[in-house]
This record gives C-alpha cells, structure tokens and sequence, in this order.
C-alpha cells in the first residue's frame, strides 16, 4: 500500500511545485524556476512520515479485524479454551499465515480475552492453547470489549 503511495510522490510533488509557481507568479509562467521545486519536495519529505503512521493505523485495523473474527469464531463455538491448531484450521481461510492469526491472538490477550499461552502435557507432542476469559463469552456485544480476568475475592 505505501509503495503505491510513494511511487505516486514525485509526480504529486512535481504538482505541487507548478502550484506554487502559477500561486506566485500567475498564469503566464514559461518555465518553473528552482525555488518552488525544493519548496515542493520539502513538504513532499514532510508527509511521509505521516503516511507511514497512516499507513500504520490501517494495519492496525486490519489486525482488530482479524481479532474481532477470532472472538466471533469463539463465541460461535463457546469455547472455554482454545487450542491455536484449531484456530488454524476453523480459520484457514482467513489466516493463510501462522504470523497473522498471532498477531490477533496478541490482540485478544492484550484485550484480557485469552489468556496467556499453554502447553497440553503428556504423551505426543503438546498443544498450544489460551484460556478464554468467560465474560468475552457471556459478552452480549459483537465487538471485543477488554475484559478483567482477575478472579472475585469471597
């Protein structure tokens, strides 16, 4: 995405350059001097950071997505816990990587809606699973609200 946007740069910059020598010396302009083209490339500098944090808060959303899909999958199923292989499998079509489904599982334990990561023990090879926390089931909204896990004192 920010590659798109950057290969277009130069041009938008090269715009803004003719905009800022037609603002300054009208219509009848020959030629652009020097001047407006470093004006025109210094703020085409100054927005790229901006774009990279833009482009930044899109990902994140995308990955509140991915978590929001993981939740729903959970309360669709009521499951008490979850074991990451059968996330894997139940969601394949939306997690064609490992990397991104940990991305939103991230998400859910920093929402306090799984817990931190577990092994199975005994025979054959272990299990990765997460503890769900029971008010992310009993939530009756659709979007993930952080949650306490701490347990009530008696």
């Amino acid at each position: 995405h920010i590659v798109d946007w950057t290969s277009k740069l130069p041009g938008a910059a090269a715009r803004i350059a003719a905009l800022l020598a037609l603002a300054e010396h009208g219509t009848g302009l020959q030629q652009i001097d020097v001047e407006p083209v470093r004006r025109a490339v210094a703020l085409a500098e100054l927005l790229l950071p901006h774009a990279e944090a833009a482009f930044a808060l899109m990902g994140a959303a995308d990955g509140e997505q991915d978590a929001q899909a993981v939740l729903a999958y959970i309360r669709r199923h009521q499951l008490a816990e979850v074991v990451r292989r059968d996330l894997q499998k139940g969601m394949e079509g939306r997690f064609r990587s490992l990397e991104r489904l940990l991305a939103a599982i991230k998400l859910l334990q920093d929402w306090h809606v799984l817990g931190r990561e577990r092994k199975t023990e005994g025979a054959g090879r272990p299990s990765i699973f997460y503890v769900v926390n029971p008010k992310a089931l009993a939530a009756a909204s659709t979007k993930a609200e952080p949650v306490e896990l701490r347990r009530a004192t008696a």
